[in-house]
């Protein structure tokens, strides 16, 4: 199976975390009760996530919204480098969007960009629902979300 990577970039502030958070929300139940556990990687009591979904058929996905620093990225990126799918945030400079394209690349991952287009939070929610149907269409055919 190829595996994939699938991140929201944009500046800061601008409501990457929120998008990463309403796609779990979207899917977490619906995971669940497809059979996949979930393990929070991350203390959940903070404003970013970082949670594995775990099916026992092997199939792993990692999601998370801590994309402030490229070493975040690497970080979070070497702890789901076992998943098939990574969903996360990143900043759009140069580090951050750098550490993405290498973990791509150096875990031979189909790279999927989804941009936020920086508008201010209050304004957010056209393109909050607009990246998350990019999301649904991307994922689609993928396992599990196919089956969701």
């Amino acid at each position: 199976m190829q595996k994939h990577l699938f991140t929201i970039i944009g500046k800061g502030q601008c409501g990457k975390t929120t998008v990463i958070k309403k796609i779990n929300e979207l899917y977490q139940s619906r995971l669940e009760s497809a059979g996949f556990t979930v393990c929070h990687e991350k203390n959940p009591t903070g404003k970013d996530i970082a949670l594995r979904y775990t099916h026992p058929n092997g199939l792993k996905i990692g999601i998370f919204s801590s994309g402030d620093t490229a070493s975040i990225i690497d970080k979070y990126c070497g702890i789901f480098k076992d998943c098939d799918i990574i969903i996360c945030a990143s900043r759009h400079t140069k580090p951050q969007f750098t550490a993405i394209r290498n973990a791509a690349r150096d875990q031979n991952r189909l790279l999927h960009v989804l941009n936020k287009t920086g508008m201010h939070k209050t304004d957010t929610n056209l393109d909050d629902d607009w990246i998350i149907e990019q999301f649904k269409q991307k994922t689609q055919n993928l396992e599990p979300f196919s089956s969701l």
